[in-house]
């Protein structure tokens, strides 16, 4: 039980100290982390079973007592309302499970990935791993209680790609799981974040991947700002010179996208706090099929969100309420840690924290953009807050608010306000990048995802001498002018501009 810190204090000993006593020269040198695979609360199913089964929710001993600490009050005579609405009225059987999932996640974060980050730390080493099914955020509650909570308890946010076909991880929302991950180490200045890679999907099916296909999915994860990849690909399989050359790929990614600070003009509110007012136990499998529409809504709309920026090559990070809680704004931004954002996307949530949504009609009202994305929040997960947060958003409907009821409108919203970070020449929803500055370098590293060759014209924000970098075999062409270029890639190709100096 991850919510148990006894029995994770334990677990510690038995593991994580028994490496430290075997190993006494290794720690800290050869192992500079510790992995940590898919741990969960285990309160949800994945697969079908004909056998009868129950609903069940997260718990250990001392849970009450934390929560009458954090809420203010006592959860076990309310325990009815985490399964149904049906015994309270439904706004405060919502509320109920705000409180307790809220409560959840902050004790899975504690017990489990805080205890073993600060056994790490002691120890001189780094704390790394993934969760279980990150890529989706109504699982998020059932097996850790909030995603972003659990990573902020990693030295080295991480998460598995179980598939090498990047443009069916694409088209799904197997992306978003990098996304998040990386979003999470920018929040917090964090410089890596891993991907546990293999062809697990292919491989079970019968279908071997290609060279281009392994080198594709690293690809599309560094754009999504992974830099860190710990492949699992079967050796016997795959010739020693393809692996050599995927290596060889990996590593001169890694070497330019490692190191400085994210550059991305967009921010996307991350909504657990309305998944957690919907969320109920099941018998049946796991799935946003499963729960109530609104939570479907949230679900496609993450997705929908986050592909059509990513399509119109607008790069975006997620913050949770934390981080906008503790940001500043100035000059119209919200900065964060090294990440400076123009403009935010509210997904459509009904909850929202009341100090998050007052930061961000602050935030609006000195400067920044602020778009709400099918509907605007209309109740506070805090009990009493409800008309106050009603009057603050009616307030800005007509200045900093935008409510945009489709991707198309959304992008238009923001073009009208950003200017462009990468701009085509010709659309493509195929090319996707990613933005860094290193030094006194902008360095940009654009990704074709068609299997068509993208050969057209490109415009940058960021201007100077600049050089266009080749992964596959390390070449590289310096140009003198940074006006608009013409950029050649590979089906599943990429290429890095570096703006500046150029070392």
């Amino acid at each position: 039980n991850i919510l148990d810190r006894k029995a994770v204090a334990r677990f510690i000993e038995l593991t994580h100290r028994e490496y430290k006593r075997r190993f006494p020269n290794k720690i800290g040198i050869s192992i500079e982390a510790i992995f940590t695979d898919e741990p969960s609360l285990m309160t949800a199913y994945i697969h079908p079973d004909p056998e009868p089964r129950y609903a069940a929710v997260p718990w250990c001993e001392e849970f009450p007592e934390f929560f009458r600490r954090m809420k203010g009050y006592d959860i076990e005579p309310r325990i009815v309302a985490l399964f149904t609405d049906r015994v309270d009225p439904p706004d405060e059987a919502r509320r109920v499970r705000c409180d307790y999932y809220d409560v959840v996640a902050k004790l899975c974060a504690e017990s489990y990935f805080g205890q073993i980050q600060n056994w790490c730390r002691e120890n001189g080493i780094a704390s790394t791993g993934h969760p279980l099914w990150e890529e989706e955020i109504a699982h998020h509650v059932a097996f850790e209680g909030s995603l972003f909570e659990i990573m902020r308890r990693f030295d080295i946010p991480g998460i598995d790609m179980l598939s090498s076909r990047p443009e069916n991880v694409f088209k799904g929302n197997g992306f978003l799981g990098a996304k998040f991950a990386s979003s999470a180490a920018h929040i917090q200045g964090l410089e890596r974040v891993m991907s546990e890679t293999s062809d697990h999907i292919e491989r079970t099916a019968g279908r071997e991947v290609s060279l281009d296909e392994m080198k594709g999915i690293a690809a599309l994860q560094f754009v999504m700002g992974i830099n860190v990849i710990t492949s699992y690909y079967p050796w016997r399989k795959i010739p020693p010179d393809e692996y050599r050359k995927f290596n060889d790929f990996v590593g001169r990614l890694a070497s330019v996208m490692t190191g400085g600070r994210h550059v991305a003009d967009v921010a996307v509110l991350y909504p657990i706090t309305s998944v957690w007012a919907d969320f109920l136990p099941t018998t049946r499998s796991i799935s946003p099929e499963t729960q109530s529409r609104l939570i479907r809504q949230i679900s496609g709309s993450l997705k929908e969100i986050a592909g059509g920026l990513l399509e119109h090559q607008i790069d975006f990070d997620f913050l949770d309420d934390r981080a906008v809680q503790d940001a500043l704004i100035v000059d119209g931004k919200l900065k964060i840690a090294q990440e400076e954002y123009s403009a935010v996307l509210i997904p459509p949530m009904e909850i929202i924290r009341f100090d998050t949504a007052r930061k961000l009609i602050d935030f609006a009202r000195r400067g920044g953009l602020l778009i709400a994305f099918k509907r605007i929040p209309n109740k506070a997960m805090e009990r009493g807050h409800d008309e106050t947060l009603g009057i603050l958003m009616a307030s800005e409907i007509e200045g900093g608010l935008k409510l945009c009821r489709s991707v198309e409108e959304m992008i238009k919203t923001l073009r009208r306000r950003i200017e462009p970070d990468l701009l085509l020449i010709h659309p493509n929803r195929h090319i996707l990048y990613n933005h860094r500055v290193r030094d006194e370098s902008d360095i940009y590293l654009v990704f074709n995802l068609s299997d068509h060759e993208f050969n057209d014209e490109i415009r940058l924000r960021a201007s100077g001498p600049f050089r266009v970098l080749n992964p596959d075999d390390g070449s590289h062409e310096e140009l003198d002018d940074i006006g608009g270029f013409r950029l050649r890639i590979r089906p599943l190709g990429v290429k890095v501009v570096v703006v500046g100096v150029c070392d």
